[in-house]
């Protein structure tokens, strides 16, 4: 198997996709950080150590955040907030861009925003918010492949 190139041209986008089924892209968009947290303890008993391990319940969280200049997606990201409206969020290569990213995509399913900070001052910048949300789900592709989380802690499918 020959190696992937690591001539990173990617620009990754992000898009927002509210329960109405459409889809919006979250531009301009300043950061996203997303979070998998899957953990994992080492099972003990008063006879032996590292017998197994006891699997908790996975967590997927991300933050983002947006310039107050795309007001179409600001006013519907705010509104899904202020309502506890479920959404979903998908990042992936910018169609036209160099395939360069270790994934083709990532969406979080059924995401909820959980806290919000808005950033205005006086110094003629453009203001921006910052979204905290979780989501209830994840799936990744990847050249025809993909993993999807399911509800009972794990995931099925892969990729190479």
């Amino acid at each position: 198997m020959a190696a992937e190139d690591y001539n990173w041209n990617s620009r990754l986008c992000a898009m927002f996709k509210p329960a109405d089924g459409s889809s919006i892209l979250m531009s301009p968009i300043n950061n996203m950080s997303k979070t998998i947290e899957t953990p994992s303890d080492i099972i003990d008993s008063i006879d032996a150590a590292n017998l197994g391990r006891s699997r908790g319940n996975p967590r997927f969280t991300f933050d983002f955040e947006v310039q107050a200049l795309n007001f179409a997606v600001f006013r519907k990201i705010y509104t899904c907030a202020l309502r506890g409206d479920s959404f979903n969020v998908v990042m992936a290569t910018l169609t036209g861009s160099d395939d360069s990213w270790f994934i083709d995509s990532v969406e979080f399913v059924d995401c909820s925003i959980t806290s919000t900070v808005d950033t205005i001052d006086n110094s003629n910048k453009v203001p921006t918010i910052k979204f905290q949300a979780n989501a209830l789900g994840v799936s990744a592709s990847n050249n025809g492949e993909s993993i999807v989380t399911d509800k009972v802690g794990s995931a099925s499918g892969k990729l190479n």
